[in-house]
């Protein structure tokens, strides 16, 4: 039974492009960019084990009053809950939303990660509620609905000396952002000034 599971998986793996599962080669994820969703396959397999769904997972889900579905057991540095999946599928971990939502809504496309922090989102990391969750790009995961420094400067309409960002005053950088061409051309006017 095992077998089957384990061929099922590297069959998978090898469809989505990925390295074999549970070898030094699909573990080095610091040298590439984390491809999300790279363990989906393990996780499938995984589901496919009877009660292991319930034991592994939703034992460890412990659900408050505002409806969220709190995580308790290992959890990674930014808080998401971390499933360890079956031995015989490569000593491989999970992110634990990603596991239940696979368990209850189905596959997530490719591209494409779970956002806590969409309309329904409660905005907690470990929150594993498929109702509190939304498939979304990853740009729209961080700039749309995200709370960090990238979200906050793209929800900004003007510079900060209050020119708008509009077509004819927002540039372009070589960086992916935007700058202010009014300050711009006022940066260059003072350092020509200045030589």
């Amino acid at each position: 039974m095992t077998t089957q599971i384990a061929d099922r998986v590297e069959v998978q793996a090898q469809e989505k492009g990925l390295g074999p599962v549970g070898t030094k080669e699909s573990k080095r994820r610091k040298e590439k960019p984390i491809h999300f969703g790279a363990n989906d396959a393990a996780i499938l397999a995984a589901l496919q084990i009877p009660g292991w769904f319930e034991l592994r997972v939703m034992s460890k889900v412990r659900i408050d009053e505002s409806g969220c579905w709190i995580w308790t057991a290992s959890k990674r540095r930014r808080g998401y809950g971390r499933v360890h999946l079956p031995e015989s599928l490569g000593h491989l971990d999970g992110a634990s939303h990603r596991v239940v939502w696979l368990a209850l809504r189905g596959a997530i496309p490719e591209n494409h990660v779970l956002d806590h922090d969409g309309p329904t989102g409660c905005h907690r990391h470990d929150c594993v509620n498929p109702d509190h969750m939304q498939v979304a790009t990853c740009r729209t995961n961080v700039v749309v609905t995200g709370t960090g420094f990238a979200a906050i400067n793209a929800r900004k309409t003007s510079c900060m000396r209050g020119h708008p960002f509009n077509e004819e005053n927002t540039v372009r950088l070589r960086s992916g952002g935007r700058g202010c061409r009014p300050c711009r051309r006022e940066y260059d006017r003072t350092r020509a000034l200045a030589s």
